[in-house]
């Protein structure tokens, strides 16, 4: 009885046990920035900065060249669907042929008294979920969307459009510095 006893912990023992083989749930994108224009030497710039808890900032600089005339910019914030580290060729072969809608624009417009009319979306890829099945790994997207329309802004000016507070504590946030 007692061999049966101790044969039957070990069973149940060595059945909860989690088997990983080392897993990634997650695939962080680490394009953290993206820059447009060509800096100029007074630093004419817009910089929106996305902030969440706990991982690293994400920023789109939009360079702006003398004198401010409307803007209209379209652009990818995804080129290759990100950068990874410590990919397989065929894991990063993978990635790169999904259809992620990393499209973005802004649109800059100068108004009287010297102030701007700024409005933009931005779809950033955070990275990828990775699960795994008996057969394959799936990578789903993982994408923040931020957006403005038609704010109002003065140079020299910081505003955070977007603050999300968890018990009187920032957990995510968006920064807005429109440096004309």
């Amino acid at each position: 009885m007692r061999i049966l006893s101790v044969l039957l912990l070990c069973t149940l023992v060595g059945g909860c046990v989690n088997h990983q083989i080392n897993q990634r749930p997650f695939l962080d994108n680490l394009e953290y920035t993206h820059v447009f224009g060509e800096p100029t030497p007074d630093g004419q710039k817009v910089r929106l900065v996305y902030t969440p808890e706990g991982k690293a900032d994400r920023e789109v600089i939009v360079n702006i060249d003398e004198p401010v005339d409307s803007i209209s910019m379209h652009f990818r914030l995804c080129e290759n669907n990100g950068v990874y580290d410590g990919l397989t060729d065929d894991e990063q072969k993978h990635i790169q042929s999904q259809n992620v809608d990393c499209d973005s624009w802004l649109t800059l417009t100068p108004l009287n008294n010297n102030k701007y009319a700024l409005s933009y979306e931005l779809n950033i890829l955070i990275g990828f979920n990775v699960e795994y099945s008996d057969t394959k790994r799936e990578f789903t997207p993982v994408m923040k969307k931020l957006a403005q329309y038609r704010v109002i802004y003065t140079p020299k000016s910081v505003a955070y459009p977007l603050q999300r507070y968890i018990d009187d504590i920032v957990v995510e946030e968006t920064k807005v510095e429109f440096m004309l």
